[in-house]
């Protein structure tokens, strides 16, 4: 094989047997001690990848995975150049398996936790995905059920007659569960979003505390430092300049704005997914009503009691109509009053 034709794409479907073993490019020298190491680490590899190491981890995380990942392909590359034609000898032949050896260890000892925290995430996943099929399945088999019991009242409709009621009662059950699978799904949808976003506006706030604690310690330190005339022994005003301090105001809003901007969405989508799941245990609970046959006007109430505890907006601790507006960025609200601004 071409060293070339080795790309991270052909990765996947690259044979290291035939690489590693080939007697006629090695003669005796083939390598039987790499060819295991090897593969081991080409289905490590191959996992990572399926495990969506790429979504699922931090950057630095992501970037070691990489590095190893060029590492092996360079690897493979140096073995598929060798060949006797060309001077290959056993000592490259040990040089080569002790490389890999080395190589080996160092992969699995650092990623041995990123593959086990990966494949914890998966069957979390796994469940979830489950639970999503099992519910779709009820809602198929529900809507199973409805088709067949239009199919029969447009053919039986004389004969039936006496049973419209009952009918009518099935019928709405059928669309209460079918409400409920739904408003229960988009819940999780939200609650996800919601857990998003949360992470996202702690790691704005985790950054504007540290930028904000750093400058006053290193201002403290300079002014220290230079009463007392110990190192760096010059003041702070030397570093805190109009200048430094337009810019670090601005980076302080931006992060401001950014914590602000991150906690209205966590709110909003924590608001939706309370919201569902409301609309959910009434849809629950109007199903179980309807099982219970009750009369046709006293069906009628309940439907429209159900229609409108569902889809009537009320106050969840999150998002109120009648609640003024708070603003969610402190540090741009503090920026702006002690620069004599009012904010709407």
């Amino acid at each position: 094989m071409n060293p070339e034709e080795i790309t991270r794409e052909s990765l996947n479907k690259l044979s290291i047997k035939t690489l590693a073993l080939n007697k006629d490019k090695f003669g005796v020298l083939t390598f039987d001690g790499s060819f295991p190491l090897l593969e081991k680490l080409q289905k490590l590899f191959i996992e990572l990848d399926e495990l969506d190491y790429k979504n699922s981890l931090s950057q630095p995380e992501i970037n070691q995975v990489d590095q190893y990942i060029e590492q092996l392909l360079n690897h493979l590359r140096q073995l598929a150049s060798f060949d006797l034609a060309t001077g290959f000898n056993k000592d490259m032949h040990d040089g080569f398996e002790n490389n890999i050896r080395g190589f080996y260890d160092e992969v699995f000892r650092n990623l041995r936790n990123i593959l086990v925290y990966l494949r914890q995430e998966a069957a979390l996943k796994s469940q979830d995905t489950k639970e999503l099929q099992k519910q779709q399945k009820a809602a198929v088999q529900a809507e199973k059920e409805y088709k067949v019991l239009s199919n029969q009242l447009k053919q039986k409709l004389d004969a039936l007659e006496k049973r419209e009621q009952e009918v009518e009662v099935k019928h709405g059950e059928i669309a209460a569960e079918i409400f409920g699978k739904h408003f229960e799904s988009q819940a999780k949808e939200y609650a996800q979003r919601a857990r998003e976003w949360e992470t996202k506006r702690s790691v704005f706030f985790k950054w504007l505390l540290f930028i904000i604690i750093g400058n006053l310690v290193i201002y403290l330190y300079l002014f220290i430092s230079d009463k007392l005339g110990i190192w760096p022994n010059f003041p702070p005003r030397e570093i805190f300049t109009i200048e430094y301090g337009a810019v670090k105001l601005a980076l302080i809003g931006l992060l401001s704005y950014a914590v602000g901007f991150a906690s209205k969405n966590y709110s909003a989508n924590s608001h939706l997914e309370i919201i569902n799941k409301h609309r959910k245990n009434v849809a629950e609970t109007l199903k179980d009503f309807l099982g219970s046959k009750p009369e046709q006007n006293d069906r009628s109430v309940l439907i429209r009691s159900g229609a409108d505890a569902m889809f009537r907006g009320s106050a969840t601790g999150y998002v109120s109509k009648g609640d003024p507006v708070v603003s969610n960025e402190p540090v741009g609200g503090f920026i702006s009053s002690l620069l004599g601004g009012k904010r709407e």
